[in-house]
């Protein structure tokens, strides 16, 4: 392993990067690795979940450590949404002394549950949520906070006319969005809504820029998605959203409810504006709409800030800066050891964390298996089961019967009217 990575001056022009990226077909691809191909000499992308699905488990992971001997990267950004990469995987990368960076995405909802319980096989533990940054300063491990970004070359602004007065792009089975929504139907707002699960199908990126730049009013909810199956567990947690920095990117008009840190990237009534609740946001929209000037100023305003200090080639270069004066400091200080592995120990888990951690890691093994026997593997799609079962028994039991709970009232509320 080439041991400059070390080096007090650390140029990662020089440098290979392993990165660890969910699917190739999803905005992590331009989001994060095209800038990253700018900063290191070489960028290997690897689609774990693209490769889970041809592969299965226990081969995927073969494959992933072949290419990972081949390759020899200094560097490996791990984008963790998920179990298809076995802890011992990333662990074994670790111990080689490449840098390993596990970067989380939904830690708001999904610290207690998953992404604490990577930190002890990781170099650095990457997040965007202060919170739970914090608990892990705390304790010592080594964190890194990271601004949300998206890639300027895609999202930007676009001359054309608004032909949607209010619009939402996002996902729609979330309970407590559609709740919103109706409630301001009823008043008289209409939203034209994109997304699975919405009247309207899921966009491209190609057409989530175009919509953010016809719209006069972006919508953005703060609103988590919360599994019913975690026990205990918070039903209104809010978190920030990419959509945020999407939006503002596009040079859109933002109107969304308050989040926690919301001030931390945007300045609330000049950069976007905030709705407390279904009347309160009815009377902004006609306010704004209304008063073109005002509202365009803000969207502008909104749009400089995100240019400044969220594109990706800035937020990366910057959190990669981080990284070298990190490892500086411990060669200064004699530290060589880059790794969080035996450094500390989370307390007992508590009732909620530990059903809940393997409620999530059984659903998706689940998932998984679902998937495989509809593609006719059906090994892989047994060992998947398996897994899942081994994880929580009662969990896979009660599986099909809300399943089944669920189609039937879905014919019930179709027939009955």
């Amino acid at each position: 392993m080439n041991g400059g990575v070390h080096n007090q001056n650390m140029i990662f022009k020089d440098k290979k990067i392993l990165v660890l990226t969910i699917r190739s077909s999803m905005d992590f691809e331009k989001n994060t690795v095209e800038p990253l191909k700018k900063i290191f000499n070489t960028c290997v992308a690897y689609s774990y979940r693209d490769k889970y699905e041809e592969l299965g488990r226990r081969l995927m992971n073969r494959d992933l450590m072949e290419l990972f001997g081949k390759e020899k990267p200094d560097l490996v950004f791990f984008l963790a949404a998920g179990e298809e990469i076995y802890k011992s995987t990333i662990m074994k990368m670790t111990n080689t002394s490449s840098i390993t960076l596990g970067w989380f995405f939904d830690d708001t909802k999904d610290f207690d549950t998953y992404s604490k319980w990577w930190t002890d096989v990781l170099s650095y533990y990457v997040t965007h949520d202060r919170k739970c940054y914090m608990k892990c300063k705390n304790r010592k491990i080594n964190a890194i906070l990271i601004p949300i970004f998206t890639n300027p070359r895609y999202y930007r602004p676009h001359p054309c006319s608004k032909k949607y007065d209010v619009s939402f792009v996002g996902a729609g089975y979330y309970p407590s969005r559609k709740i919103f929504f109706q409630s301001l139907a009823k008043i008289g707002i209409k939203v034209s809504k994109y997304g699975r699960g919405w009247e309207n199908e899921s966009l491209s990126v190609e057409d989530v820029v175009k919509m953010y730049n016809e719209t006069k009013i972006n919508i953005s909810l703060s609103g988590a998605y919360v599994p019913d199956f975690i026990p205990g567990a918070k039903k209104d947690i809010k978190q920030l959203k990419g959509k945020l920095v999407e939006i503002a990117m596009c040079g859109g008009f933002i109107l969304t409810d308050y989040t926690p840190y919301l001030e931390d990237y945007f300045n609330i009534g000049k950069e976007v504006i905030c709705f407390s609740d279904v009347e309160n946001a009815k009377r902004k929209i006609e306010y704004y709409l209304s008063h073109n000037q005002e509202r365009e100023q803000i969207a502008q305003a909104g749009y400089e800030k995100a240019r400044r200090h969220y594109s990706s080639d800035v937020v990366l270069r910057n959190f990669f800066k981080e990284v070298s004066q990190l490892e500086s400091q411990k060669m200064l200080t004699g530290k060589k050891n880059n790794k969080n592995i035996g450094r500390f120990s989370w307390s007992a888990e508590s009732y909620v964390e530990k059903v809940g951690k393997r409620r999530m890691v059984a659903n998706r093994h689940l998932y998984w298996g679902l998937t495989f026997f509809r593609k006719y593997r059906f090994f892989l799609a047994i060992d998947e089961l398996i897994q899942a079962f081994l994880q929580s028994p009662l969990f896979v039991f009660r599986f099909p019967c809300r399943w089944v709970s669920r189609r039937l009232r879905q014919v019930w509320r179709a027939v009955v009217p």
